[in-house]
């Protein structure tokens, strides 16, 4: 074989010219030697050795173009994840693609031997080849020794993050791998959105536009980005951040090699985690989507703004701040952002406010320590008079490491769970004979973890006492004409509340609802939550009581308003099991993710679990649901109530969740941030198994609880409790 090229014949600079035809046909392979070709006319094509991806020529939607690309295989659906030529398209079907010495990939338009597109090596070898792995990788390396790998294409993706890719830079190199988005649906040519991985400060990912930022997830805290709660650990994929001296990337692999699923920057600038679903629907369904809503846009509320969606304006100043610019503030225009109500004295010696449930603040420009503790940094900052605030590295086990930030805080918002930030303010400003006060921005799904807390404090003590006190109480509620169900609601003397929260002191509020504000409490030595009755509330305790125990008032609570509940319950877990910075001890209380299973399947029935009657089984709530969700009828679940055809497929994936929470092997069981994924993604969740506690009342021992190995008395139903975690 004779090669001769020529600077003058090439748009690239680089023609080769084939003076013989006697190349093999390199058709459904996984591999392109230097003897081969692949050709477009010929329909030629690689397949990885398992079946999974598969390498050719295609055009993109409604469009003539021809490119080289790698999709999914088994996906009837051409789902294409990379492409060679994107922005140097063929007119017609005259491309071939062949590898060359010194290991390098062509492909020419066979009709006039141009090279429309290469690769660029920085090193060489005598024996070359290409091969498509299972990965969706397609790597040239040494025939001779495979583990040198001379390129690769997830080096160079386009708008396609696949797991095994590296998404960063390497400052050996210098070479950064990062996504781009394209143009649209017909139009594969690099569009003007990119995502990478920003190693400046500490790292974090964000989305430009251009050269502007559109969107950044907050540095990384070793769970999850501080912005991007909605990716957690789970059952399908593992991801984290790698920094070092030669590189820092992110990274994601699968952990179920069954499992297809890929991050798609797409041509309007949204990032999208996709999961494939096999089941009859076939097709992509979103697992997280960034930016989410309007507070993910970059700097929105400027420096010291805090941007929340659930108030309006979106934008307001942090605490102790105020608006730059007041005017242009309540105008709407909040780009100048919030500066501190009383000027910083360093030498008069400054502290620090704690601000908790917000996401981080962008660390380009930051600085970090991953071996301090959070003390050497308070330290290390309060020296510093330019250091403005500082937080823990590290939440994934404690907190330990040090971030510390200079100059003007932008780009935060409220969030659950969120994390703290300390950050400079004037000592004035802390309060008299204070030198640190804590200011925590609560949210509903915090709310939620304490209400439930205290609710099941309150169920403790109304259940421990012995079975003469309970009749004492039960015969006089009934000759005060109050109802069975009445008694089930455990009451305390007004002034034990009042105790427990110093007054109803203002410091203790934690919000206000429709009955009126809610209190946070100490009873005990355990924190709870108090509702107390608003003066000014058309709504008395009768209507209070009905909104537990009143058949009619279930209709109040529709779909919506219940998944609200469902998920607001299951942050408020995930915040108290793994999220919260003070140590909670349940003892007798199993606040866990069986019972939450429980609560969910009664939300959705409006049946408790024990008490169920029904007259084709003797089940309990979470044998009849069990027994439905086999029958592929778990619809006949649902509340009669309810008016749910509009929300169906919530409904059911609800159900589904709840049987993953109450699966008798411990280890089946899904965490709480796991629930919060599932509940609120549409990605495939894992097939349930039968429930622990599920039971079945006899006639004659209706007080007998069976499950597969244990047999327990109705009198100590904590058992059900102490494998619950």
């Amino acid at each position: 074989m004779n090669m001769i090229f020529s600077n003058s014949t090439s748009r690239f600079g680089l023609c080769l010219f084939l003076l013989t035809t006697s190349f093999i046909s390199a058709h459904t392979n996984d591999t392109i030697y230097t003897s081969q070709i692949l050709r477009d006319n010929h329909n030629d094509t690689l397949i990885s050795s398992t079946g999974a991806f598969a390498l050719g020529f295609f055009s993109p939607g409604s469009s003539k173009n021809r490119y080289v690309g790698i999709w999914y295989n088994n996906i009837q659906d051409k789902t294409v994840v990379w492409v060679a030529n994107r922005d140097d398209p063929l007119t017609d079907r005259s491309g071939v693609l062949r590898v060359i010495e010194p290991g390098r990939l062509l492909l020419l338009n066979g009709a006039t031997n141009a090279t429309i597109w290469f690769t660029n090596i920085s090193s060489t070898v005598h024996v070359p080849l290409a091969r498509l792995l299972d990965s969706g990788n397609l790597v040239v390396v040494d025939e001779n020794d495979e583990s040198i790998i001379i390129w690769q294409s997830f080096d160079y993706p386009t708008n396609t993050f696949l797991p095994g890719m590296k998404l960063g830079k390497n400052f050996v190199s210098g070479h950064e791998v990062y996504v781009s988005s394209g143009k649209s649906n017909d139009d594969a040519a690099t569009g003007g959105f990119t995502y990478r991985c920003d190693p400046s400060g500490y790292p974090q990912t964000v989305i430009k536009e251009g050269d502007s930022f559109r969107y950044k997830a907050g540095p990384w805290n070793g769970i999850y980005f501080s912005g991007s709660q909605n990716l957690v650990k789970n059952t399908l994929f593992s991801f984290g951040v790698v920094i070092d001296k030669d590189e820092v990337y992110y990274y994601n692999h699968l952990l179920n090699n069954a499992v297809y699923t890929r991050l798609v920057l797409n041509e309007i600038g949204v990032g999208q985690r996709l999961i494939w679903s096999g089941d009859q629907t076939q097709s992509w369904k979103p697992y997280v989507v960034f930016p989410v809503d309007n507070c993910d846009s970059y700097k929105l509320c400027g420096a010291h703004g805090i941007c929340s969606t659930r108030t309006s304006p979106d934008c307001s100043c942090l605490d102790k701040f105020m608006p730059t610019d007041p005017q242009g503030w309540n105008t709407g225009h909040f780009s100048d952002g919030c500066i501190r109500r009383t000027t910083l004295n360093c030498e008069d010696g400054d502290g620090f406010l704690m601000y908790s449930g917000v996401k981080l603040p962008d660390t380009e420009g930051s600085w970090y320590n991953a071996s301090m503790s959070l003390q050497e940094c308070s330290v290390s900052c309060a020296k510093n008079c330019s250091c403005t605030a500082y937080a823990s590295l590290n939440i994934s086990n404690g907190e330990s490491g040090c971030l510390l930030w200079f100059g003007e805080l932008v780009n935060m918002r409220e969030i659950s769970p969120g994390q703290a930030i300390y950050i400079r303010l004037a000592r004035s400003e802390l309060g008299s004979g204070s030198r640190k006060r804590e200011i925590i921005i609560v949210t509903l799904p915090v709310v939620a973890g304490i209400v439930l807390l205290g609710l099941g404090l309150f169920l403790y003590y109304h259940v421990r006492k012995n079975p003469k006190q309970q009749q004492e109480e039960i015969d006089n509620q009934r000759n005060s004409g109050e109802t069975h169900d009445e008694q089930k609601i455990p009451m305390f003397e007004l002034s034990t509340m009042i105790n427990a929260t110093n007054g109803f002191s203002a410091d203790n509020k934690l919000g206000e609802g429709g009955f009126g504000p809610v209190f946070k409490g100490l009873l005990e030595g355990q924190e709870i939550a108090v509702k107390r009755l608003s003066t000014t509330s058309l709504q008395g305790a009768h209507e209070f009581k009905n909104e537990l125990i009143d058949e009619v008032k279930r209709r109040i609570l529709d779909w919506p308003r219940r998944f609200e509940i469902i998920n607001g319950i299951a942050r408020g877990l995930t915040y108290l099991h793994q999220d919260s910075r003070l140590r909670v001890i349940h003892r007798d209380l199993k606040a866990n993710v069986f019972s939450f299973g429980v609560l969910v399947l009664e939300i959705i029935s409006g049946k408790r679990n024990r008490g169920l009657t029904l007259a084709n089984h003797r089940h309990n709530l979470l044998g009849h649901a069990w027994m439905l969700y086999k029958e592929e009828r778990s619809v006949e679940l649902v509340d009669s109530c309810l008016e749910y055809s509009s929300y169906l497929s919530q409904v059911v994936r609800s159900i589904h969740v709840g049987l993953l929470c109450v699966q008798e092997e411990i280890e089946e069981r899904p965490n709480m941030s796991s629930v919060v994924l599932m509940l609120n993604n549409d990605g495939v969740l894992p097939q349930p198994k039968q429930p622990g506690f599920f039971t079945g009342r006899d006639v004659l021992r209706s007080e007998t609880w069976h499950t597969s190995n244990t047999a327990a008395s109705a009198n100590t139903i904590t058992i059900s409790l102490l494998q619950a975690r």
